[in-house]
């Protein structure tokens, strides 16, 4: 059952692999088979029916969230048409990648590829629907800042926070993006090797949240909790995968300099570390899964353009 419930998945992901290595027509009819997966969809993500029952029913449901998603909540909610929500925030989310992927990516087949197969960003998408449209939203302003246009890479970064506030994290990879900080090979192997070490035998729980927990309650509001919901590790997504990622960084520091020598992307070593970073703190913050795949995603993401 499990098996016939994952073919349309995996005929997604073998469709990628035909995908010409350049073309832009293949790429945007992959978008449109993908918008009517995840648009149309139903029953999938542990949100969906939360959502739904939000907009069916209204009040503080709605009230609690963010004020761009707030607003479309209440059309939705009016209009009586809950589907409508999943559909449009689908077609935002999978626009800015698919943007991206088409403008800047060497090989947007690859890009493709690792955005369906890594659970943090197409899958993602389906469940933590918010959070996923906010990392996604900065993925798109990275490319405006590429191009020059910094008042609409900071309107976006504004949106970001409008749609889900833990991208207030995303202001912390503007050094490396904005004036294009990096670190070269050893420094990023050491912070990862150090990261580790720290998160996984120095680190507990109890010893950080001490510390933790008052700087968290200063930003706490009283619709949403919001220490509880960086402290709460259920459905984090990430208490089984995060050294799949680290074998990842493995090859990716690896491979480093040849990388950084062989891109047409100035931006290259900045987007390595930001990944490699965002691997570490996902060790950092092992003591806390949520806390730690909140912050990392935001770094993570630029590991499709790599």
């Amino acid at each position: 059952m499990i098996l016939i419930d994952i073919l349309p998945y995996v005929f997604l992901l073998f469709l990628t692999l035909f995908l010409p290595a350049v073309s832009k027509k293949y790429v945007w009819i992959l978008f449109v088979v993908l918008l009517v997966f995840s648009g149309f969809r139903y029953g999938v993500g542990w949100d969906y029916f939360n959502y739904t029952v939000a907009m069916e029913e209204g009040g503080w449901r709605i009230s609690r969230v963010e004020f761009l998603i707030r607003q479309l909540e209440l059309f939705c909610y009016r209009q009586k048409t809950p589907q409508l929500f999943f559909f449009v925030t689908s077609l935002a989310s999978l626009s800015c990648y698919f943007f991206v992927f088409s403008k800047v990516s060497f090989k947007p087949s690859a890009s493709i590829f690792a955005f369906l197969c890594l659970p943090i960003f197409f899958l993602s998408s389906l469940s933590i629907i918010r959070f996923a449209l906010a990392v996604a939203i900065t993925f798109l302003a990275y490319y405006f800042l590429e191009q020059g246009r910094k008042s609409l890479y900071f309107a976006l970064l504004v949106a970001s926070f409008f749609v889900h506030r833990a991208a207030a994290f995303a202001l912390l990879t503007m050094p490396f993006l904005f004036w294009k900080v990096s670190f070269n090979q050893r420094i990023n192997v050491i912070i990862f090797i150090a990261s580790f070490v720290i998160g996984k035998v120095v680190g507990s729980f109890s010893l950080v949240s001490a510390v933790l927990d008052p700087i968290l309650n200063m930003v706490q509001t009283e619709d949403v909790n919001f220490v509880g919901f960086l402290v709460d590790s259920k459905g984090a997504g990430f208490s089984r995968t995060p050294y799949l990622y680290a074998a990842i960084n493995i090859i990716v520091l690896a491979s480093y300099n040849q990388l950084v020598r062989t891109s047409n992307n100035e931006r290259m070593a900045s987007l390595i570390t930001l990944f490699s970073l965002g691997c570490s703190f996902m060790f950092l913050f092992s003591f806390n899964q949520t806390f730690a795949s909140r912050m990392a995603q935001f770094f993570m993401v630029y590991f499709l353009l790599i």
